[in-house]
């Protein structure tokens, strides 16, 4: 901790009594005595005599003992030649009582000082808090001592107060950060209701930011109607464009925008409100020129069957024609989660002719082209892909349980078996390591242990 400066120091002093709860007096001089001593320490301290300092100090304190200017100096001493002594911690609480007295000036350096201090006590910190909280004079200095006063709440863990003191300070101080602080921490305790107050109160979702933090906390509460509302309100805050590229202007309009809108009409279709979904998408998809995103999600959630299997035969075109092996592999898991299982398995087959080497070690395109291959009975295929991600992940119960499948339906029956009783090893509720054994006994025409094995395929 370092040495509060002296200079400091002599500028503390006690303030001359007052009527109740007005500013404190402006500070004065500290007695000639106190001034002289305290030279007499500043000169020992200098040449390293620390016995001759804490004499005089001694000396100073006994004629002065509730003078904070003394009691500081001790303080200070003391810290530095015996930081956790019982000595130090009694001056501290004895400063921390001069300092709580009605009417007294005190720099602000030195309610740091305390404050920073990690040897001071809850009940130190405790007291401090209150020393802060009593009225002063201009408003910087209110405002100066409110930041500090949160600090110390926050020390303490006093979640509550600490919130109610941030509120407080974003009505003294402009400064955007303590209100965005306050939102914050609303945001992480869910208090929804504080934050959709303070943003009330402060107007601050005309801006993107309070827009979102409005919309979070709407959805959390469950007020579909006005969610639905200003979304609407907050997509219409966004530049328009022409088409694609026509408005180089459109900065908001970008994915991570766009996107950030997704978990409101999720929400909202979740609800049973899909009429006004599809309206939010819409409207998402012209104020963004179309951007990608939305206009796939809005196909594929609120588009006719017709509608969808046409969007997604275009991508699968403009993927296979644009020799991008990323975008290639992309598309074709967009088809697998579609149960587009054909065009799927030819998309993942062009994007391992486009660049084997970069999937080598991804153990999902693998298996997800395996997936492919085993729904659309491609066996040597599903036996090669399935391999290969459980060369990556031997653990892999799933990839196990269907290269067991494939190796059954290729006559590898042996094979077969051993891989499905070792995806059960794993996971002895596997639903597809059971039907490969029920596969394997019926291609061996055990019909009996066929028999179970199916039951138990159904029951898993």
């Amino acid at each position: 901790m370092p040495a509060l400066p002296l200079l400091l120091v002599l500028l503390a002093a006690d303030a001359p009594a007052a009527a109740p709860s007005p500013p404190p007096a402006p500070a004065e001089l500290p007695a000639e005595d106190i001034v002289l001593a305290l030279r007499k320490v500043r000169i020992a301290r200098d040449v390293g005599d620390a016995a001759s300092e804490g004499e005089v100090l001694d000396q100073i304190l006994a004629a002065h003992p509730d003078d904070v200017t003394c009691l500081a100096a001790a303080l200070e001493h003391h810290r530095r030649i015996a930081p956790d002594s019982e000595g130090t911690r009694a001056l501290r609480s004895r400063l921390l009582e001069a300092l709580s007295r009605p009417g007294r000036s005190i720099p602000y350096p030195l309610l740091v000082d305390i404050a920073i201090d990690p040897r001071s006590s809850s009940e130190e910190l405790s007291r401090l808090a209150e020393v802060l909280d009593a009225p002063s004079g201009e408003p910087e200095e209110r405002v100066r001592r409110l930041k500090l006063r949160i600090d110390v709440l926050d020390r303490l863990g006093r979640e509550d107060e600490r919130l109610a003191e941030t509120e407080r300070l974003s009505t003294l101080d402009s400064d955007p950060s303590i209100l965005w602080t306050l939102l914050a921490e609303y945001r992480r305790t869910e208090r929804w209701e504080d934050l959709l107050r303070t943003l009330d109160r402060t107007k601050t979702d005309g801006g993107w930011g309070g827009g979102w933090a409005r919309l979070e906390a709407l959805a959390a509460l469950g007020r579909l109607d006005e969610l639905a509302k200003q979304a609407a309100a907050l997509v219409d805050r966004m530049p328009r464009s022409g088409p694609p590229g026509s408005n180089p202007d459109v900065r908001l309009a970008q994915p991570n925008a766009v996107q950030g809108f997704f978990p409101t009409i999720f929400r909202l279709v979740d609800e049973g409100r899909t009429e006004a979904a599809a309206t939010l998408a819409a409207k998402l998809e012209a104020a963004s020129g179309n951007e990608a995103s939305i206009v796939r999600l809005r196909v594929m959630l609120f588009g006719t069957p017709a509608d969808r299997q046409a969007f997604l035969d275009r991508e699968a075109a403009t993927s296979l024609a644009s020799g991008d092996a990323g975008k290639v592999r992309a598309d074709a898991d967009q088809r697998l989660l579609a149960k587009d299982f054909a065009t799927a398995h030819g998309l993942y087959r062009r994007a391992r002719e486009l660049d084997a080497k970069s999937f080598d070690e991804d153990v999902f395109f693998w298996f997800n082209y395996g997936l492919s291959c085993i729904e659309t009975s491609a066996w040597a295929d599903a036996e090669e892909a399935m391999s290969r991600a459980i060369a990556l992940d031997p653990k892999m119960s799933r990839a196990l349980a269907h290269r067991a499948r494939a190796r059954v339906m290729l006559d590898r029956i042996p094979e077969g078996i051993a891989d499905a009783q070792a995806a059960l090893a794993i996971d002895p509720k596997s639903k597809h390591a059971c039907y490969a054994m029920y596969l394997a006994y019926q291609k061996l025409g055990e019909t009996t242990k066929a028999a179970e094995w199916l039951a138990r395929f159904k029951t898993s």
